[in-house]
């Protein structure tokens, strides 16, 4: 499958997605437009018989985990179970992940600890906003942003182990995962803000998007 054919077809899915969370009247709009987010990049990932077939599984794990989290997130109004659940499948769709991309020679002291340092800062800027309105999911939040910014860590460590595409597609997908995550917990937890829904499940999307293409692009140059 060509990627740019598959670019314009998920693009036409995301503004269906953001436009259903745009109007509060289309909100049943949502029950398709936000797993076909996944879905399609699922079917695109299948016809990727380039890649190493662990590597494939475990792209297609962290899609699949997503899928679900996407799915029990939807309904995370009606009791926190869901959203527990949801918090749940996304932790283990970033260990799928992780997985993928995850070397031991990655970590070299000095620069490992510096980005660390740097990512444990903001996830207590994040904690400091939220932390009074959390209660009981606390410990899963914790563990959570814990496995997220590993995500990260490594997306910023994979430079000198592989292509600059897979890089800089991988970091980036990463860091969209950060931010929409973020912006998740403050507009549920500290302060709901305008067009909240619009600006998380595009950020999301890409974040799913351009890891899906960093760890296609270790195996293969995309064509568009």
């Amino acid at each position: 499958m060509r990627t740019r054919y598959f670019l314009i077809f998920f693009l036409g899915i995301l503004l269906v997605e953001l436009w259903a969370c745009a109007n509060e009247s289309m909100e049943p709009v949502r029950y398709f437009s936000k797993p076909s987010i996944t879905l399609s990049l699922l079917v695109f990932l299948f016809f990727q018989k380039e890649m190493v077939p662990k590597t494939r599984t475990f792209l297609g794990l962290g899609l699949l985990f997503s899928l679900f989290g996407d799915m029990l997130l939807l309904f995370d109004t009606y009791s926190p179970f869901y959203f527990i659940g949801g918090l749940l499948s996304f932790l283990l769709a970033h260990l799928m992940y992780l997985s993928c991309f995850w070397k031991r020679a990655l970590f070299q002291i000095k620069r490992t600890f510096f980005i660390a340092s740097l990512l444990a800062i903001y996830a207590l800027a994040i904690l400091y906003f939220i932390l009074p309105n959390v209660g009981d999911l606390l410990p899963y939040i914790i563990v959570y942003m814990t496995v997220l910014l590993l995500l990260v860590l490594v997306g910023f460590l994979r430079k000198s182990h592989t292509n600059t595409a897979s890089y800089r597609l991988f970091l980036f997908g990463a860091l969209f995962f950060m931010v929409s995550d973020s912006l998740l917990a403050l507009n549920k937890f500290y302060e709901p803000f305008g067009l909240a829904s619009v600006i998380i499940m595009f950020t999301y999307a890409l974040a799913q998007l351009l890891i899906v293409l960093g760890g296609i692009s270790k195996f293969k140059n995309l064509r568009f």
